[in-house]
């Protein structure tokens, strides 16, 4: 007899803990969705940024029309510069 008051006070706990346990579980999965999909949004913008930048270096030399002399020490120069920018470009991708 004293077993059914126990029985139905453990079932409503039980009901409960169910309960608090899917509200939880929810509340979890909004959580890690909502923060991949920002994480994703600024991965993809900084991606964007990263495929860009080497046009802030074209945009003042086309729209500044800068005169540029073809002599063996600036070739050479314009080289080192080039495949370095294109290393560390590659490499950040």
């Amino acid at each position: 007899m004293e077993s059914i008051p126990f029985e139905a006070g453990w079932q409503s706990f039980h009901r409960s803990l169910e309960t608090n346990l899917r509200i939880n579980r929810e509340m979890l999965r909004v959580l890690l969705r909502t923060r991949t999909e920002k994480r994703l949004r600024l991965l993809r913008i900084k991606a964007i940024l990263m495929l860009l930048s080497p046009l802030v270096l074209l945009i003042p030399v086309t729209v500044l029309d800068f005169h540029i002399r073809t002599t063996p020490a600036f070739l050479l120069s314009l080289v080192v510069f080039l495949g370095f920018s294109a290393l560390t470009y590659l490499w950040n991708l």
